[in-house]
Order: C-alpha cells, then structure tokens, then sequence
C-alpha cells in the first residue's frame, strides 16, 4: 500500500511517498533449489512499481539482501539474487545456482518484507 508523509519545513509542507512496501508470506520452498514462493502476485509488484530489471530489497529477521526482478535465473549472476513471476502469477524469490530458503533461513509461513528501491 502506498502512502505520503509530509515534512513541514518553515511554512512550507513538502509531500514525500513513503517507501513502497508489501508483507510476503512463504507460500512454498522448492526442494530441490530452495526457490522462495511468495503470495505476493504480479499485480502487487506493479503497485510497487517494479518493472523487469528493477531492483527491490527484500528483508527477513536480520538479513537484507537486493533482488533483481527478471524473467529467467540468468537474468544475474552466478549466486546473485533474482524475482521471478511463476506460471501462477506469484512472486518467486531465488538465488542464481544457491539456495535463497537456506540463505534467509526461512521456511513456510515466515513473512518476508518486499521493498521497492
């Protein structure tokens, strides 16, 4: 959901958006990658104004970590991270020959914070 704050300067209000962010729940880990299924659909990524090739920060416990969205896991580098849209129209979060569940250290039901940079 997005929203503004405004920050009062003097007598003047300057209306800021406040960070774009969604509350992802851990739908499914794949077994055999440790590919992260999100319940975040591709209509909640475009309301955060992501685009294929943009850059969005996902946050879990005390990790931080940048996530391109792309359409196949070469879209980065080798062990880079990357959000993929699944053939069910959810967000997938998963690391480019690495396992994303085992680097966050989350399972099923966790919730994953979602940030557009």
């Amino acid at each position: 959901m997005l929203c503004c704050m405004a920050i009062v300067i003097g007598s003047f209000a300057l209306h800021m958006p406040a960070e774009a962010s969604v509350a992802a729940q851990v739908e499914s880990i794949t077994e055999d990658y440790g590919n992260v299924d999100t319940n975040v659909s591709w209509e909640q990524v475009v309301e955060l104004g992501l685009e294929q090739g943009s850059k969005f920060t996902i946050r879990f416990s005390d990790k931080t970590f940048e996530v391109q969205l792309g359409t196949t896991y070469g879209d980065v580098e080798r062990g880079d991270w990357v959000g993929l849209i699944t053939d069910t129209g959810v967000l997938r979060l998963a690391r480019n020959f690495d396992n994303a569940a085992d680097t966050l250290g989350c399972k099923v039901g966790d919730t994953i914070i979602i940030t557009a940079n």
